[in-house]
């Protein structure tokens, strides 16, 4: 953090004391598009975005949170899963910069796209609008 010292410089600092109200003003922002979550809920998405959730140590804990990873976490869990959606073509496997994905016919409206890492991680979340015959980058 930089601020303005008792001599008027410019200077540097850290510490708990300034990343617990930052963290707050955070989480209080992540809540907001939510508000039919519970503290726990929102607790658990910031645990779950943070870069070392599968690994917390006694000197970072969690890590640093993805307060965007946490927000799509908060959006898709507790949504009910399409049944008898049909087979989904995905190619090329393995892709490196491009993945197509092809949805059975007949599906439409509102859907979110997200792709996750080995490990669970989101690594893009787009939202699109499924429209018969219609191409979405």
């Amino acid at each position: 953090m930089i601020l303005r010292s008792d001599t008027d410089s410019i200077t540097a600092a850290n510490g708990t004391s300034f990343s617990s109200p930052i963290l707050a003003g955070l989480v209080a922002c992540l809540w907001q598009p939510h508000p039919e979550r519970n503290a726990t809920d929102i607790m658990e998405a910031v645990r779950r975005s943070a870069s070392f959730f599968l690994n917390p140590n006694d000197s970072m804990g969690y890590g640093a949170p993805n307060f965007g990873a946490a927000d799509v976490w908060l959006t898709l869990t507790g949504v009910e899963e399409v049944e008898e959606l049909g087979t989904l073509l995905v190619h090329p496997v393995p892709f490196s910069s491009t993945i197509n994905v092809v949805l059975p016919d007949g599906l439409m409206g509102n859907a979110h796209v997200v792709l996750f890492d080995v490990n669970g991680r989101v690594l893009r979340f787009h939202r699109i609008t499924v429209r018969p015959g219609a191409r979405t980058r």
